[in-house]
């Protein structure tokens, strides 16, 4: 699943990447450790990581699961939003990232599973195009723009802002203030390509 939009160009993998490991054990299972790799601008998304690991370890698409990485002294550090991820892929060590996966029994815990829970929905954002609000399913946000957002129909016909290339997020963003940095270091990327070009 693209970041990017077809029409768009591929700057997802101008951050750097980010190896972990991921540590599993299923019920009456003995443990599994899987490693991905976390590129680019989604490899500090907190939503991108876990629909990550649920492909990875298939189970967790009906159970209720939570992250956690360990400290120096041994204390399990809980992994719930892109600022604790943010913190653990800071630390010091070029080592691979140890990510551990807990099944919890705790009902209240949002689900991560949206693609069995009816249209995304990303609150306070209308699109620029057919005027929908909220604007449901799949966000294009333009790179270029400072503020111009379009459904996936509209992003489909090809007839509106097509000029520009444009990101795809298929969840509603987490954090706003860390969405904003990232991209507005992409964007001052892409602006500084397309002046080379007129």
């Amino acid at each position: 699943m693209s970041l990017f939009s077809t029409n768009s160009l591929n700057f997802g993998t101008s951050l750097p990447s980010v190896d972990c490991k991921v540590y599993f054990t299923p019920p009456n299972g003995e443990e599994e450790i899987r490693c991905i790799q976390l590129n680019g601008f989604s490899r500090c998304d907190f939503v991108h990581l876990r629909f990550r690991i649920i492909d990875l370890f298939p189970i967790l698409r009906d159970h209720d699961f939570v992250l956690h990485w360990k400290d120096e002294e041994g204390d399990k550090i809980k992994i719930s939003s892109n600022e604790d991820l943010l913190i653990l892929l800071n630390r010091g060590s070029f080592r691979a990232k140890k990510i551990y996966v807990t099944l919890t029994e705790q009902k209240g815990y949002p689900s991560i599973n949206i693609l069995n829970s009816g249209p995304v929905v990303h609150n306070g954002v209308t699109c620029d195009g057919c005027q929908q609000n909220p604007l449901q399913g799949y966000r294009y946000k333009c790179i270029v723009c400072p503020d111009f957002d379009l459904c996936i129909n509209c992003e489909k016909s090809e007839k509106i802002h097509s000029h520009h290339p444009m990101i795809r997020f298929p969840v509603p963003l987490t954090s706003e203030t860390f969405f904003s940095n990232e991209y507005e270091s992409i964007r001052n990327n892409v602006n500084g390509i397309l002046q080379m070009f007129t």
